[in-house]
């Protein structure tokens, strides 16, 4: 799927969609998650480990209390389903290469609870629950 010309895995693209509709929120960059993917390392060694959902997105300095409110809806909704999986929103600070600037964006991220034990199938579908719950959340919070 495509969204603001940027190509989007399926079964993350309509969470981005919606992340998209909050008038103050604007995707940067997002994955469905990869259980496992493998990264080469060298020509001849690769290691294969997990790549978790993610959507990273900017929201405005003058409109993050208001995202603390959506923030507090999704995660009292979400609280239940910690034994599933950790939904972690935070606010991520990088430096800019070659500059004295100190940046920030956000993510939002969904980590199977207990990852070790379960199957790369059973991280798919814990992975896609929680995305379907956020789906939901998001779209109540937006009538």
């Amino acid at each position: 799927m495509d969204i603001n010309g940027k190509e989007i895995e399926p079964k993350i693209a309509n969470l981005v969609s919606l992340l998209n509709k909050v008038n103050y929120l604007e995707t940067i960059s997002s994955c469905h998650g990869h259980f496992p993917k493998e990264i080469e390392l060298e020509e001849d060694h690769a290691i294969e480990v997990d790549q978790y959902a993610h959507v990273i997105f900017d929201i405005p300095d003058n409109k993050e209390k208001e995202f603390e409110n959506l923030i507090y809806r999704i995660q009292s909704q979400t609280s239940l389903d910690w034994c599933d999986y950790n939904l972690e929103i935070s606010k991520r600070y990088f430096c800019i290469p070659h500059s004295d600037e100190l940046s920030h964006n956000w993510q939002l991220k969904i980590t199977p609870f207990m990852p070790n034990d379960y199957t790369s199938e059973e991280k798919r579908e814990i992975t896609g629950k929680a995305i379907f719950k956020l789906e939901n959340i998001l779209e109540d919070y937006l009538l």
